[in-house]
């Protein structure tokens, strides 16, 4: 009288044994990932991290975009040539002015 129970239940296994969705597997790892990324973002913002800030000390140099214009690098060498020969010419002149005392010649003057 029960057979057909049992034989029902046999069919009903045997199926559920045997058929594993792709799509549910595919859509099941989806699943776990979202709700990873869920709980992720919900720890970042109910609980933020106080990181505190780096300070670099001294002048950090301003940032400047990758392609310069000649123009401005142009300038920019220029003043560095300024900056250097006023450097160069201030060092010249400590080094000569002790010999010029010492050959009475003054202000760059030609002795004679």
């Amino acid at each position: 009288m029960f057979g057909w129970l049992r034989e029902l239940y046999e069919i009903r296994r045997e199926n559920k044994d045997a058929k594993v969705c792709q799509s549910c597997d595919v859509l099941k790892v989806e699943l776990s990932a979202e709700r990873r990324e869920k709980q992720m973002l919900l720890q970042h913002v109910l609980y933020p991290k106080t990181e505190e800030s780096v300070r670099v000390e001294g002048n950090p140099e301003p940032i400047r975009p990758k392609h310069v214009p000649w123009r401005v690098k142009q300038q920019e060498l220029e003043a560095q040539d300024k900056i250097q020969a006023a450097r160069i010419m201030q060092e010249f002149k400590n080094r000569v002015a002790p010999a010029e005392k010492i050959m009475g010649v003054e202000d760059g003057e030609k002795a004679v």
